[in-house]
């Protein structure tokens, strides 16, 4: 169907209309580059194949606590039961190929930076499993693996480049973890990718050690009633087995076993524990499949608006080249031949726009894997793929032909035949009011779904943004300290060691106050209370779980944290653990909903992870809920009982100092040189770290939010103004005999915004739709009334703009200049 000429004459043609050209290209450009990003990302998340050997069969279990059947803390293990399930319950089902790993943190303190590394802790088989690529040196053998004891280390590729400037002689070095040596065997290679088990923005392993080394206390591994989370069984299952036999036998093994060894312990008869197994490819993917299927959706809805406002434009520029086709025609050319005559014009515009789109998409690869990696897994691993390429380039020809057959179904071939005859007066190429206003609901509707819903977000983030967290943040700092002769100290000592720390960092002149405790409202890793359980009776009968805390009598005036009711700690109630505890207002009124806040000071209560659960605590006060943003506030119970092996310092700057972790390590070496600094963080940062998801979520949405709206203002003016340029001539007739502008401008207008109106009901009506058919969804939060009445304004907002700008420059010229104008082609 296109010739040689014909694309000669299509780019001469394009040539001599460089702001239709280029309004095209950017706009085609920018659809295709968000149409191939996304594509690429979907691909990698739900198509590509994880780069592990035998991938498909590799599985991830995980355990459960359940409540009377109901979870109540998920991914945990007891340490015995992992240990056993490693060693004798895998292997007598034939599972021969598996690995152990859990997650935590090692402070090299004998380097000069004393760096907190993240490390992992594995079995010999994690190489076997995973294929470990190697920069130098070798992974984890045999005689290495579980209660070997061997004091071996690798190190990733990034941690040997930034701790140890990637010195050659590396294997030759040593560590020291603890007070223990441990040597280095191996470097993994710079490709290596690791599986994220715990989720998609966990921090890469920097360092990785024999699982013998792991954290957990020699009571916790031997301990049945205790669990630690951050631990996983990683196996290779043959195809041949039934996995999900396999799954409820082991599960209901360690269920049998857990309430076998814990039959002695009346608190622990509600509970039970189950195991969970999974693909490697969904614990990896875990929720991205639905949030990059959601971007998909949005962009192809985008594509769909952009090929609504292109149809507009082109019909328009075929007004235009309307003469030459009615030559054409005239000549006797058919009508395939004139599509292939709109097509090579088509081809011209839809390629240079996928090149832009391409060399775009490349250039935003590197930005797109820094900001999506903590969002979506595997996304660290972006690239050009060419499944996603031939689907992008297959929608650009297949948008380019659909363009064209709407073209040439608008036109009138033996009107456009006859137009040479009548001096090409009218255009062939109308499209009905009817058709019109459907296209304009169309695009209004999808413009409705993507508006909402970015709207929502972006008013979520931004509320979050400026919530207050109701502790004061500024000039204060979370400071962690390891130290290696740590585990070798009693609690007695290691307390008495953290109290002259905070006595001396008390006595500096930059320091306001400085507090002890086992947990922040802001940590790394958000708010880092850990859950405890309380009862008004000694037999737990209705246990209410909550988050605990041990803090001291400086904790509450450092973060400023309002006291409703009651009083506070005093030091000497610090001094002697006394049974008082303090309430936040959730947990109390959850505990005594019949009493107000005054009247709960003196009430008692029991507290299940005490030395003595049978003895009661006294509430000596209520202090006021916190409102960190994207979370709903627990009850928090705080007591006054130290807990050394678990404490962190809390402390405030005063506002004219800066303060650094060489400072901080300078002032221990001066009174307790054996610790070091492993995390100093200010709550400033935390928040920010809080917080950065709402951020990147409220720039993501804004940005979408204006694009969507310059399309749906492009299609709109362009449908409007096109069709009110047909109708110059019927304007001109009735302005002469006497209609008013204004009365003609409602009458216009009024059609446009129904159809607006209708198409941003309908897709109110599928955002509403998809919420009740998913009521459990994670896509969209609840629709709120500004997220859906401002979307609609602003579509309304703008067709009537659109319908102004077009409108107003016909009606205020004399009839006249309407009626002579008239006869002329619509120029774009």
């Amino acid at each position: 169907m296109i010739k040689k000429h014909d694309l000669r004459s299509a780019f001469a043609s394009l040539r001599r209309a460089p702001n239709y050209a280029v309004t095209v290209l950017l706009t085609l450009s920018l659809s295709l580059c968000l149409l191939l990003l996304v594509s690429l990302l979907n691909y990698q998340v739900l198509v590509a194949p994880l780069p592990y050997p035998a991938a498909q069969q590799l599985r991830v279990i995980s355990g459960q606590i359940e409540r009377q059947g109901r979870l109540e803390v998920d991914e945990t293990f007891v340490m015995p039961a992992l240990t056993k399930l490693y060693q004798t319950v895998l292997p007598q089902d034939g599972i021969g190929l598996r690995a152990l790993q859990g997650y935590g943190t090692v402070l090299l303190q004998q380097h000069a930076e004393k760096p907190l590394v993240t490390t992992s802790y594995v079995t010999a088989d994690y190489d076997g499993l995973l294929a470990v690529p190697m920069h130098l040196g070798r992974f984890f053998q045999n005689n290495e693996d579980l209660q070997q004891q061997q004091p071996v280390a690798v190190l990733s590729y990034q941690s040997w480049q930034q701790l140890y400037q990637g010195r050659a002689d590396i294997l030759s070095q040593s560590l020291i973890i603890q007070g223990q040596m441990f040597q280095i065997i191996g470097v993994t290679a710079k490709g290596f990718i690791e599986p994220k088990l715990m989720s998609a923005d966990q921090s890469a392993t920097e360092l990785w050690l024999p699982f013998d080394f792991n954290p957990a206390s020699t009571a916790q591994r031997q301990s049945w009633s205790a669990s630690r989370t951050g631990y996983y069984l990683l196996a290779s299952l043959p195809a041949s087995m039934q996995e999900a036999a396999l799954q409820t036998q082991w599960s209901d093994w360690l269920a049998t076993q857990f309430r076998q060894e814990n039959a002695g312990i009346a608190q622990l008869q509600p509970y039970s524990h189950r195991l969970k197994m999974q693909s490697l490819q969904s614990k990896v993917n875990a929720d991205s499949p639905a949030l990059s299927v959601l971007l998909l959706l949005a962009v192809l809805a985008l594509v769909g608006i952009t090929a609504s406002n292109l149809s507009h434009l082109m019909l328009a520029r075929s007004s235009k080249l309307q003469p030459q086709l009615a030559i054409a025609a005239a000549v006797g050319a058919s009508r395939s031949q004139l599509f292939g005559r709109i097509l090579a014009e088509q081809l011209w515009l839809h390629l240079t726009a996928l090149l832009l789109a391409i060399l775009l998409a490349v250039a935003l690869l590197p930005w797109l894997r820094f900001y999506l990696t903590p969002y979506i897994a595997r996304a660290a691993e972006l690239q050009l793929a060419w499944p996603a390429l031939l689907l992008v380039i297959g929608l650009t020809l297949l948008l380019a032909l659909t363009l064209t057959a709407v073209i040439l179904r608008h036109c009138d071939y033996r009107q456009l035949a006859a137009s040479l005859q009548s001096a090409g007066k009218g255009s062939v190429f109308a499209l009905s009011s009817q058709r019109a206003a459907t296209l304009l609901a169309i695009q209004a509707g999808m413009a409705t779904i993507i508006l909402v819903a970015c709207m929502q977000i972006g008013l979520q983030a931004i509320r979050h943004l400026q919530q207050p967290f109701g502790f004061a943040t500024q000039h204060t700092y979370l400071v962690e300290l390891q130290s290696d002769a740590q585990k070798a100290r009693s609690a007695a000592e290691q307390q008495q060691d953290l109290l002259s720390i905070q006595q001396h960092w008390q006595q500096q002149a930059a320091v306001a106050k400085v507090s002890l405790t086992t947990a922040s409202p802001l940590h790394r890793f958000g708010d880092d209370q850990w859950q405890t359980v309380v009862a008004l009776d000694n037999a737990f009968s209705a246990p209410q779980r909550t988050a605990g805390a041990l803090i001291d009598e400086h904790f509450l005036p450092l973060l400023q944290i309002p006291l409703l009711t009651g009083r506070q700690f005093s030091a000497a109630d610090i001094r002697s653990a006394a049974r008082l505890v303090l309430l936040n207002q959730t947990l109390a009124q959850r505990l005594f909903p019949q009493l107000p806040l005054t009247a709960i000071p003196g009430q008692r209560l029991f507290w299940l992870n005490s030395p003595q659960p049978q003895q009661p605590y006294q509430v000596i006060g209520v202090i006021a809920d916190l409102t960190i943003a994207g979370s709903i506030e627990p009850g928090r119970l705080l007591l006054p009982q130290p807990d050394p092996q678990r404490s962190m310092l809390l402390l405030s700057i005063r506002p004219e100092h800066n303060i650094s972790k060489a400072q901080l390590n300078q002032w221990l070496d001066e009174i307790q040189p054996k610790y070091a600094v492993s995390s100093m963080l200010t709550f400033t940062q935390a928040r920010q770290q809080l917080l950065h998801n709402d951020l990147i979520s409220a720039v993501a949405t804004i940005s979408l939010t204006v694009l969507v709206l310059l399309l749906a203002l492009l299609g709109i003016y362009g449908m409007l103004s096109y069709q009110f340029q047909l109708r110059r001539h019927e304007l001109g007739i009735r302005l002469a005999i006497g209609a008013a502008p204004s009365q003609l401008w409602l009458q216009l207008s009024r059609p446009q915004l129904m159809a607006v109106t209708a198409g941003a009901a309908i897709g109110l009506s599928l955002l509403l739709l998809q919420q009740w058919l998913l009521p459990i969804s994670q896509l969209l939060p609840e629709l709120t009334a500004n997220a859906v009445i401002m979307p609609t304004g602003m579509l309304c907002l703008l067709t009537l703009l659109s319908c102004s700008s077009v409108l107003w420059p016909i009606l205020r010229q004399p009839p006249t200049v309407a009626l002579r104008g008239a006869s002329a082609a619509y120029q774009p």
